[in-house]
């Protein structure tokens, strides 16, 4: 809709329970410039999350909604002009082969996606393939901070791909497919 005022800048789906998501390398990225953040998640390590944003001295630019319920998780997703997804710089793999749900979720919203990790990630390669964001693979926050830039100032070139490519993902359609290849194999 666009009547939707998009109210954030960034947004990161978090389960906060584990520490994979290499939030303090995104806080380090939003130390030098104004864009806000927006996390979506709880868990036990929410309260050391928020006392890295004090010690960056962003805590006045990201907001921690907690927990959101699925059907209502739209809501939240369409205030923001980008959604990202980060992983530790460490070459294992679950960092390497794996996409997260979240980055579905984003492109569902229409968002593009601003990812950072291990080079050559599967992340890496379904962001680049699709055109649909940006990649960070160098330890580097200030290039975060530029490609983040580039990425909020340029958003809505994405929203039209990004919810095309989201209906390739269809869960109902890939269900369909599968569904397919296992009676070809059966018949």
């Amino acid at each position: 809709d666009e009547n939707v005022k998009q109210q954030q800048d960034l947004v990161y789906l978090a389960d906060l329970n584990r520490p994979y998501h290499n939030l303090e390398f995104l806080f380090a990225a939003l130390k030098d410039n104004n864009l806000r953040l927006m996390v979506i998640g709880g868990g036990k390590y929410l309260s050391k999350m928020k006392r890295k944003t004090q010690n960056f001295k962003i805590d006045n630019r990201v907001s921690f909604v907690g927990w959101v319920l699925y059907e209502n998780l739209a809501t939240y997703l369409c205030k923001a002009r980008v959604g990202v997804v980060g992983r530790p710089f460490v070459n294992n793999i679950e960092y390497l082969y794996t996409i997260p749900v979240k980055i579905y979720d984003y492109l569902a919203a229409g968002l593009p996606v601003a990812g950072y990790g291990p080079k050559n990630s599967a992340i890496e390669e379904f962001i680049k393939k699709n055109g649909i964001g940006t990649f960070v693979s160098q330890i580097d926050p200030n290039n975060l901070s530029d490609e983040l830039t580039k990425l909020v100032k340029g958003f809505d070139n994405y929203t039209k791909k990004a919810r095309q490519i989201a209906l390739n993902f269809d869960r109902k359609k890939l269900a369909q497919k599968m569904v397919d290849i296992v009676n070809g194999i059966l018949d």
